[in-house]
């Protein structure tokens, strides 16, 4: 019986030890070990196929390829030329290998660094020719973008782009560039994201490469532009629109896209004196983030169809005067009466209110402004100074509400816990409120 036990423990470690040497990685399916090197940029793949041969030919056949450098002004000598002599080689291995991604972040600040930026041609050319469906561009660049120049380098689009079939994913960091007005049109882009693109020029090249070169375009991101006074965003096919850090300068908006379903608006670096008008036309919209100043002029058509709004607004009061802001948060308001799930953050709140006490109507005003459809709202309050009844009468407007969540500071937990917002509504309809901390 011992000795039974004992060949039993042994054959459980010799067990153990075998489960130990096992490469699990390299059992896994082609596709799984792919979809991890997605992940992970050339030289830690390179790492993974010094390990086995399984692992070298996954290596060589990766489809997802991500080459980044960035040489610094005290870096290394000849850091450039030995970057994109391994670009090179390793895209001239490929022989017609699938390649799903090709993301080139190459950024040198260097004066004296030979960079040859037309290899950046070739390379793009390469990924395309192997039915390539995402390209990342980040272009390299020998000027510090702080400094004045005499005129501002202009980025052209690689002319391979426009005949692909295969492109679907588009994403350009300019580096401060000017983007160049595009000679051909993409036929099946569907995902286009420009990044720090500068300069007058950039802003008819951007009107002519969303409107007419890309009639597939279904999103659209537009980060960090620079010198652009005048923004036109028309597509007919455009579903999603993310603006983030545009130009303080900036005076014109025009977003007409018949099919947007979500818009995302960070809008503060408008906060300088200028005044901005925006307008936005899309009727189909269904989800709209406002992250952005008061300080413009607002025009919205009315969205009908809009299930979820997010009013995040910073009060500029160095700029415009009170009536002005609050008007104008109540012209932004009315835009989206009709969602049915509402944000908004203290500042809004406080605005509201104050219009409500301006006006002498309360209830007057919430009817304007809260569509019956509304049936959850969340709230941000911020300090002692709320009035907890101006929520009460929101509730007893919004008929459809059925949830409301409020987010607050300690400083306004008091006056939170000596009104019941309940109480408010008809003891028929179900109403729940969450109270959460911030």
């Amino acid at each position: 019986m011992v000795q039974s036990v004992g060949q039993e423990r042994q054959t459980t470690t010799q067990c153990i030890n075998t489960d130990q040497r096992w490469d699990r990685f390299s059992d896994l399916p082609e596709p799984i070990i792919h979809h991890i090197f997605s992940f992970l940029e050339m030289n830690d793949i390179a790492r993974i196929g010094a390990v086995s041969r399984r692992c070298r030919q996954m290596f060589i056949c990766s489809p997802y390829l991500k080459f980044k450098l960035t040489c610094s002004y005290d870096g290394p000598p000849n850091l450039c030329k030995q970057f994109s002599d391994h670009v090179d080689r390793l895209l001239s291995q490929r022989n017609g290998l699938e390649i799903r991604c090709l993301c080139l972040h190459w950024a040198c600040f260097k004066d004296n660094c030979d960079v040859d930026v037309t290899l950046i041609d070739r390379w793009v050319n390469v990924a395309l020719s192997c039915q390539a469906q995402e390209i990342d561009l980040e272009v390299g660049l020998t000027e510090c973008p702080f400094l004045e120049l005499e005129e501002i380098p202009i980025f052209e689009l690689p002319k391979c782009v426009f005949s692909s079939e295969t492109l679907r994913v588009l994403k350009l960091d300019l580096h401060h560039k000017c983007l160049k007005e595009p000679t051909g049109a993409f036929v099946l882009l569907e995902d286009l994201t420009l990044t720090t693109m500068a300069g007058p020029d950039s802003e008819r090249s951007l009107k002519k490469l969303i409107s007419t070169a890309c009639p597939s375009l279904k999103r659209l991101t537009i980060v960090n532009l620079d010198d652009v006074r005048h923004l036109s965003v028309i597509s007919p096919s455009l579903e999603e629109l993310t603006l983030i850090d545009l130009p303080y300068n900036l005076w014109v908006i025009d977003i007409s896209t018949q099919g947007l379903q979500k818009l995302y608006l960070d809008l503060h670096s408008l906060f300088a004196g200028y005044l901005c008008t925006m307008k936005i036309d899309a009727p189909n919209l269904q989800d709209l983030k406002w992250k952005a100043a008061t300080a413009n002029n607002i025009y919205l058509s009315q969205f009908r169809f809009l299930k979820n709004a997010n009013i995040s607004v910073g009060i500029s009061d160095s700029y415009v005067d009170e009536p002005t802001t609050r008007n104008r948060i109540t012209d932004l308001l009315q835009g989206v009466c009709c969602s049915r799930t509402l944000q908004l953050n203290s500042d809004v709140l406080e605005e509201l209110k104050l219009k409500a006490l301006e006006d002498y109507k309360q209830h007057g005003g919430f009817h304007n402004l809260i569509c019956h459809q509304l049936n959850a709202i969340e709230i941000e309050l911020n300090g002692k100074g709320h009035k907890v009844g101006f929520l009460k009468n929101m509730c007893k407007v919004a008929k459809g509400l059925k949830k409301m969540t409020i987010f607050y500071s300690k400083e306004s937990y008091n006056s939170l816990s000596e009104i019941g917002l309940h109480n408010s509504r008809l003891a028929s309809q179900p109403f729940e409120v969450n109270l959460v901390e911030k």
